[in-house]
């Protein structure tokens, strides 16, 4: 689906160790993307599975929706998307298919492509529809639901929800939670031209109201009575929130995938934006490359990646924590070893295993990548995305990756080439039906 989850990053070095590449913390795994990158090529591939949160609550899935936006030659560069799919009430394939027709020779370099595209969002907001307050009601909402959902039991108890009995001192209650939660959340630098007056002051133009959004949110009866304190709190909150970049699963993630005209490897830019407002699009950014030979091969999993990561690393981020929780767990409470002890069995056992992995999963598969020319990189990136999607389609929850896959490749001799593309190949009914169907 169009929300996006736990996203690294891996290069071979010289010396054939893994770096990670971090990136924003996610906090879903609402869909699945992939791209590889060697000296020869590029290869993308995405599911097709969306969601889209209607009115009344429920969440609606629509299949075989296109994430991938080609650029038409000259330029060898193509946009992957997942996250939220509108930025205010723009879609995010109306204002990339706008940009990209105001494109003329290719640019130098990816990161100017992406940089290129946050400058026309400037120099066309008023057009597009992207005003302050659009931005502040879609970012107040989203964060006070992730608030909701990160602290569902402390609140139900402080509501008297899901069976319990409202607290005396609710508003208090609340009051901390939230606090807790902007100490957790809201740790990046400010952006260079806001403030907290700053912030206000817009606010205060858009006519936005943050405490209502805390209520639509939270499910909270508009007749409750809320303290001086908790309203203090719920603004100090949307003020933290607008100042900074504050990391959800509903930014809207635009992947710039290619080549400049002066780059010889692929290279990745990102940009997580979460709105518009105060004449700037906000969004935090990661570049992924190298203009080193030896750096490559990539493999890079935007997304989900469950079933993809312990297939290519031999472990993925949530079972190294897991194991290293485990064997923590085991040496203090089994083995009565003292907090340094502890810690000091974790490193070595980890990075033991580390080592194994690297020898017996990782170092294998980048040999592999090195040597797939462009049709054969395609088609392994499409083969992790099914693979992704059959993993999903058999877990307990609702399956939150499949739909048609897509894929291209793209290289500096014949440029961006579909593989398989949603609306342009012929499909039979079960091709975009259910993964198991």
């Amino acid at each position: 689906m169009t929300r996006v989850s736990v996203l690294t990053g891996q290069k071979r070095n010289k010396t054939a160790d893994l770096v990670v590449i971090s990136v924003p913390n996610r906090r879903s795994n609402m869909t699945s993307q992939i791209v590889l990158m060697n000296q020869l090529s590029i290869a993308l591939a995405s599911d097709t599975l969306t969601s889209r949160n209607e009115a009344s609550g429920e969440t609606k899935t629509y299949p075989s929706m296109s994430k991938i936006f080609a650029l038409e030659s000259p330029h060898q560069l193509a946009v992957l998307h997942c996250g939220c799919t509108e930025l205010g009430d723009a879609h995010w394939r109306m204002l990339v298919t706008e940009w990209s027709r105001t494109l003329t020779a290719p640019l130098s370099k990816v990161t100017e492509y992406a940089d290129n595209f946050v400058a026309w969002l400037g120099a066309t907001a008023s057009r597009l529809g992207l005003n302050d307050n659009s931005s502040f009601r879609q970012i107040f909402f989203i964060q006070f639901s992730v608030f909701a959902n990160v602290k569902t039991d402390e609140i139900a108890k402080a509501l008297g929800q899901k069976g319990h009995r409202k607290s005396a001192e609710y508003a208090s209650d609340l009051t901390q939670l939230l606090k807790a939660f902007q100490e957790q959340v809201c740790t990046e630098e400010l952006y260079r031209d806001m403030s907290d007056d700053v912030a206000a002051k817009l606010i205060a133009k858009a006519g936005t109201n943050p405490i209502e959004s805390f209520r639509v949110a939270l499910n909270i009866d508009p007749d409750l009575e809320f303290s001086e304190e908790l309203e203090k709190a719920i603004n100090s909150f949307a003020l933290a929130s607008l100042v900074r970049y504050v990391d959800s699963s509903e930014t809207v993630d635009l992947a710039f995938v290619g080549y400049g005209s002066d780059e010889y490897f692929g290279q990745i830019s990102r940009r997580f934006f979460t709105g518009f407002y105060g004449g700037h699009a906000r969004f935090k950014s990661i570049d992924i490359g190298s203009n080193s030979p030896s750096d490559y091969s990539y493999t890079v999993p935007l997304a989900q990646s469950r079933a993809v990561g312990p297939f290519l690393y031999g472990l993925d981020g949530e079972m190294t924590e897991t194991i290293a929780q485990h064997i923590g767990d085991a040496a203090s409470s089994d083995l009565k070893m003292n907090e340094k002890d502890s810690k000091e069995l974790v490193s070595k056992a980890m990075d033991r295993i580390s080592e194994w992995i690297n020898d017996e999963y990782a170092s294998p598969m980048f040999r592999t990548l090195d040597a797939l020319g462009p049709s054969a990189l395609a088609r392994y990136a499409d083969l992790l995305i099914r693979m992704e999607s059959l993993r999903s389609a058999t877990l307990k929850d609702e399956a939150t990756v499949g739909g048609v896959v897509e894929s291209l490749s793209i290289n500096r001799s014949t440029g961006v080439e579909w593989h398989h593309r949603v609306g342009h190949d012929f499909q039979s009914i079960e091709a975009s039906s259910h993964i198991l169907a």
